[in-house]
């Protein structure tokens, strides 16, 4: 019973720290980027973008990032009487591009897939800060395909400092909510414990009274087989010594 209760426990300690192993455990920023149409977009179609800047340290070196994105819905669709979606039929792309506090473009991806990204900047010494832009555009004019909103997440992979400080936070939740998992485990595993002590004992105390009554019964029985036995013995030799000494014939000497 207390390993299949360590088990339960490690199973819960280990659902209730899940997020210690996510990639997004670090400084992340979650946002849905709307569809537009390219058609309607201005000149450059970074201009429509939504845009955010993230600040660099002094020494900003190498920095990864990952960047998750998902298709989300505003509205129920039928999908047995609606089109397919742009992005199935090709006509619709995420891009996105970064760039340093002077402008300088440092990386451009165009159509982001569904899924997780890893990208890799090598951020120069004079930066102070990274600038964002995602832009969903939508290349089919005909308003006959169903355009997905883009839910985007973007994470800093490689901050030692926001490491420490993510794994001590979640730390101390997770520590508080498996302590709350342990006071009400416990209580129950004991009960079941004793449950199943109060069941053993009756067994065992049924197999001592069994075995007790066997082992007399049986004590008994050597005992009255010797004594009988000895008295027969004794009848036997008393009786040879009425009778005298054995008498031989002459043909049994020869």
């Amino acid at each position: 019973m207390l390993p299949t209760a360590l088990s339960l426990v490690a199973l819960l300690a280990t659902s209730l720290a899940e997020p210690l192993i996510s990639p997004l455990l670090l400084p992340q920023l979650t946002f849905v980027c709307l569809p537009r149409k390219a058609s309607q977009a201005r000149s450059h179609p970074l201009d429509d973008a939504l845009c955010f800047t993230f600040e660099v340290g002094p020494e900003p070196g190498p920095l990864t990032f990952a960047v998750e994105v998902s298709n989300t819905l505003r509205y129920k669709v039928d999908w047995g009487r609606a089109g397919p979606s742009s992005g199935e039929r090709g006509k619709q792309s995420l891009d996105v591009s970064i760039t340093d506090s002077r402008g300088n473009l440092l990386r451009g991806r165009r159509g982001l897939p569904v899924g997780r990204t890893i990208l890799h900047l090598a951020c120069p010494d004079y930066a102070t800060s990274l600038k964002f832009c995602f832009a969903n555009l939508v290349f089919d004019g005909s308003w006959k395909s169903i355009d997905f909103d883009k839910t985007v997440t973007v994470a800093l992979l490689n901050c030692d400092s926001a490491r420490k400080e993510a794994l001590e936070t979640e730390l101390r939740e997770t520590r508080s909510r498996l302590e709350a998992v342990s006071r009400a485990l416990f209580p129950l595993v004991a009960e079941r414990q004793t449950q199943e002590l109060f069941i053993l004992e009756r067994q065992r105390r049924n197999v001592n009274e069994d075995t007790f009554p066997k082992i007399l019964w049986h004590q008994v029985l050597v005992c009255s087989a010797v004594c009988i036995s000895n008295v027969l013995v004794m009848r036997y030799a008393i009786s040879r010594a009425k009778r005298g000494p054995v008498r031989r014939s002459a043909k049994d000497v020869c």
